[in-house]
């Protein structure tokens, strides 16, 4: 029998799992990142564009699911966490430009690439500048959380989200605020969904029932985009955005099936304290487009279906490995730098 406090860490490891598997999600997503083929390409080959609708399709929720793990569990703002997620930050960024600026200091040796260090730029770490902002406003919005009944939660999410899709998803910049849920808007919007289900919804489905639907919705999305981009009907990109109702709707089933499992694993709660390394190695905007689609895109172009599928396999390993090697280092300096502070 698990007493409380056990089932507290069972359901972290739980979602410490799911962040995990939405920061590979992430890394395959970002591996679609180059142009969809056209419909004449996939009326001479259709096999492989379906696969990689159906990759965009079961894999375009995890930034979405990303952020309701925040909400599930609520942030509570400390100064030393959020000095760390910029230490974090700027540890990557600052060795990724100076490594390249080692490598090909001529083209590196600009002040255009120097100010992605401070994420100067509106793509660079887009993900760590939304989520900062969330952070920092979290406390209100837990204030709001506590104070509001139900039925009032309940209503501000109907009347947010009847906003977010016809301004954020049916016209993406209908209100830019929104950028098509690259923005900390809608990062507040999926915190307090999270925050709703885990405090007012029962979970009395089987585990069965939250996967079936994440799988179904995701096939639709992937099969729909495939047939619109088939007859060139450009609309279909719009099914794979983060403000899409159905992407929201599918990134809730996987987080609910994941609430119901029962996993208790000290390797899964390790590496999951890695996971943003992963995130901030190969989507660092001087790494993401040359060198890590980059390179995949080349594959796709010159090798066999399955020749590409290994070598783009073997690609995310490399940079899901390297990530976590070079985040324990960058660990053990913070251990060091936290420690100071809190001396302080």
């Amino acid at each position: 029998m698990i007493n409380q406090s056990q089932n507290v860490k069972v359901r972290q490891s739980n979602m410490e799992l799911l962040r995990l598997l939405s920061m590979l999600m992430i890394m395959v997503g970002h591996c679609l990142f180059f142009t969809y083929p056209n419909g004449i390409q996939i009326k001479e080959s259709p096999i492989l564009p379906f696969v990689l609708f159906q990759f965009k399709g079961l894999s375009i929720c995890s930034v979405d699911v990303f952020v309701l793990i925040s909400g599930w569990f609520g942030i509570r703002f400390k100064g030393i966490r959020l000095t760390s997620l910029i230490f974090q930050t700027l540890f990557f960024s600052i060795l990724i430009y100076f490594s390249l600026l080692i490598w090909k200091p001529r083209e590196y040796m600009t002040l255009d690439a120097l100010s992605t260090i401070i994420c100067f730029h509106s793509d660079d770490y887009w993900f760590i500048k939304a989520y900062v902002g969330l952070y920092l406003f979290a406390p209100f919005l837990n204030r709001f959380i506590e104070a509001a009944t139900e039925k009032e939660l309940k209503k501000f999410l109907i009347f947010f989200y009847i906003f977010q899709t016809i301004y954020g998803w049916l016209n993406l910049y209908g209100a830019h605020w929104f950028e098509g849920g690259f923005s900390m808007i809608s990062f507040m919007g999926l915190y307090i969904l999270a925050r709703y289900l885990r405090l007012h919804v029962k979970e009395d489905r089987a585990k069965s029932f939250y996967l079936l639907n994440y799988v179904l919705i995701g096939f639709c999305l992937g099969l729909i985009a495939f047939l619109l981009a088939t007859y060139d009907i450009k609309i279909y990109g719009r099914l794979l955005t983060y403000t899409c109702p159905l992407v929201i709707l599918e990134s809730v089933f996987l987080l609910l099936f994941f609430s119901k499992l029962s996993l208790q694993s000290i390797v899964i709660n390790s590496l999951s304290a890695s996971c943003l390394s992963m995130y901030l190695l190969h989507a660092n905007e001087l790494i993401l487009r040359p060198y890590y689609c980059g390179q995949i895109k080349i594959w796709g172009e010159t090798q066999t279906t399955l020749k590409a599928f290994f070598y783009s396999s073997l690609w995310v390993i490399l940079f899901l490995i390297s990530s976590i090697i070079i985040d324990f280092g960058r660990k053990k300096l913070w251990n060091r730098i936290e420690l100071y502070l809190k001396s302080k």
